[in-house]
């Protein structure tokens, strides 16, 4: 997360906060299950992590000529 939030300039704090409303949303989505930390901990399995990249970035357009 404080890589996140250094790469970002934001807080660690915003960043904790964003992956919590995240992850309440996915929670609550029934065609999507998130495992429960103690079941995390209880398997063996390999896990990946995907940083999605959703920062507004504004884009130049050409002005009206006139």
């Amino acid at each position: 997360m404080e890589n996140i939030a250094f790469d970002y300039n934001v807080s660690k704090s915003r960043i904790s906060d964003a992956i919590k409303w995240v992850e309440e949303i996915l929670r609550n989505d029934k065609t999507f299950s998130l495992p429960t930390k103690q079941e995390i901990a209880k398997r063996d399995a390999a896990y990946g992590v995907i940083i999605v990249d959703s920062t507004e970035c504004e884009t130049e357009r050409p002005q009206k000529g006139g």
